[in-house]
């Protein structure tokens, strides 16, 4: 079997650079070793389309952000895909806290963010009467997405484009060929599938699929980094997202709001070995801790272990900060290019990632 154009992984981004193939016209094929699409990180965050201020200016995280989030919010209004704009508040507790927050809305500004201003004290218990804070960075355009449903709609596109997502299709190992890669393809219905060009958008299993495909290895293998989040009972107090300032492996134990106005706190970071989604049962009184500190009228006894997601970061430990890497291993056109560290905001930024790998393709036809 003979494929111009194989996607690994149906998460998030292997969906959105399927669909903008299809949608150009070329033939795509999507192997998903899972039993269906989005099992992993794409549907274990915290659905949150941001606004873009978090990341170096320049970086590829920075300008797909902002640029995927207006795509996404594009894309939502055309596919009807639930969306709403609470915005977020990032509170500052303490001096040094504030001066990160004004570094954080500089930063915004020089990438495009829009909708930032910084609130004093009387304006942020204006929006929210219950926070606690110093001041706090207001991103009137941070929003959240119903990510099942965009999953969903992607993959719709896909096979309306004449595309097609194959399930339960591990790949195994790839034998590199004058004219591809040879795929041996696992599963029920074991099979093999020579492709002209791969990507390989596994998401934590990037690292190691280049290995399975001969390509060459990043600097860094990736470390996997487990986020618990926690379901709080009652009617949430929040109209908003709020978020303590960021830490280096994540953006704190913030509270998030689902469509439907229930409030859940995460994620928490735990380096693992493996992936695990089952939810750690020994964190609530680390939770109750962290969130009181911009929100000290939480109750520990309502919160209840929810769910767990895995992010693969490329950041190292001394590392300050990584970037998203688009790694094109193809030679005269044919080849792999692999998708490597996509962490947060890859969700937000699937549709504009979609769109490079689509104009790297497209330059190798």
């Amino acid at each position: 079997m003979k494929c111009d154009f194989v996607i690994l992984g149906a998460g998030v981004i292997g969906l959105a650079i399927a669909q903008t193939l299809s949608q150009r016209g070329l033939e795509v094929i999507v192997l998903e070793q899972e039993s269906g699409i989005g099992q992993h990180a794409s549907s274990r965050n915290s659905e949150v389309v941001h606004a873009g201020f978090y990341y170096p200016t320049g970086s590829l995280k920075a300008q797909t952000c902002v640029e995927g989030h207006d795509l996404l919010k594009s894309y939502a209004a055309k596919r009807k895909i639930p969306i709403a704009w609470p915005g977020k508040l990032v509170v500052a507790q303490t001096t040094r806290e504030l001066s990160l927050l004004e570094s954080l809305y500089a930063q915004g500004k020089r990438n495009g963010s829009k909708g930032l201003s910084i609130i004093g004290p009387a304006g942020l218990q204006e929006l929210e009467p219950e926070i606690e804070g110093l001041a706090a960075l207001w991103s009137r355009d941070t929003g959240i997405i119903d990510s099942h449903a965009l999953l969903k709609s992607l993959h719709q596109d896909i096979e309306a484009n004449g595309g097609i997502v194959i399930l339960n299709s591990p790949v195994v190992a790839g034998t590199r060929e004058p004219k591809g890669i040879q795929l041996e393809v696992g599963g029920l219905e074991p099979t093999h599938l020579l492709a002209k060009q791969i990507i390989n958008a596994t998401g934590a299993f990037a690292p190691l699929m280049v290995e399975k495909l001969g390509g060459r290895k990043h600097r860094s293998p990736g470390r996997l980094v487990k986020g618990n989040y926690m379901s709080y009972q009652g009617k949430s107090p929040f109209q908003r997202l709020i978020y303590p300032l960021p830490s280096r492996d994540g953006l704190g134990i913030h509270a998030t709001l689902s469509l439907d106005g229930r409030l859940r706190f995460g994620p928490d970071t735990r380096e693992v070995q493996e992936i695990d989604y089952a939810p750690d049962e020994d964190m609530t009184r680390m939770f109750a801790k962290s969130i009181a500190s911009y929100w000290p009228g939480v109750k520990a006894e309502l919160l209840n272990p929810d769910y767990a997601g895995i992010r693969s970061k490329l950041q190292t430990r001394t590392d300050a900060f990584s970037d998203f890497v688009i790694h094109d291993d193809r030679k005269e056109g044919y080849g792999t290019i692999s998708l490597l560290g996509i962490e947060s905001p890859g969700l937000t930024a699937s549709l504009s990632l979609a769109k490079r790998v689509a104009t790297m393709v497209e330059s190798k036809i």
